[in-house]
C-alpha cells in the first residue's frame, strides 16, 4: 500500500473531478476539490497539499496561473503539480514545465495509472 498523500483535484468538469477523486480515494488517498483556479489557491494555502493535479482549461484564472500562485505560497514550491488537460500540442506542454508541472497528462487517461504514478515517489528538481 502506497502512503496517504494530500492531494487537492481541481477541474471543472463535475464527472472527471467525481471520477478521479474516487480513484484516488480508493487509492489510500485525501482528496480536496476545486472547481475554478481561484478556490483551488485558496485551498492550496489553506492545505498545502503534496499534489496539486490541476486542469488547464479553467473557466476564470488558468492553470498555469493556479500553478503560479501555488508556487508564489510560503512552501509551495514543495507541492509537486500534475497538469491535467485536453491540450496536447509540445507548445502547451512546453508552457506547463515552464508554469511548474512536473507531470503533464492529456485527456483522456488512464486514472488508475495515475494514482500509482501518485504513490510512487518523484525526482523533484
Amino acid at each position: 500500500m502506497t502512503p496517504s498523500l494530500q492531494i487537492l483535484l481541481v477541474e471543472d468538469d463535475q464527472d472527471t473531478r467525481t471520477l478521479l477523486k474516487m480513484v484516488l480515494e480508493d487509492h489510500g488517498h485525501q482528496v480536496r476539490e476545486a472547481d475554478d483556479g481561484q478556490a483551488a489557491v485558496a485551498a492550496a494555502a489553506s492545505l498545502l497539499p503534496d499534489i496539486a493535479i490541476v486542469d488547464l482549461g479553467l473557466p476564470d484564472i488558468d492553470g498555469y496561473e493556479v500553478a503560479r500562485r501555488i508556487r508564489d505560497l510560503d512552501g509551495g514550491q514543495a507541492v509537486r503539480l500534475v497538469a491535467l488537460t485536453g491540450f496536447s500540442r509540445f507548445e502547451d506542454q512546453l508552457r506547463a514545465g515552464q508554469a511548474g508541472f512536473h507531470l503533464y497528462l492529456v485527456k483522456p487517461f488512464d486514472a488508475n495509472r495515475l494514482a500509482r504514478i501518485l504513490g510512487t515517489p518523484w525526482r523533484v528538481a
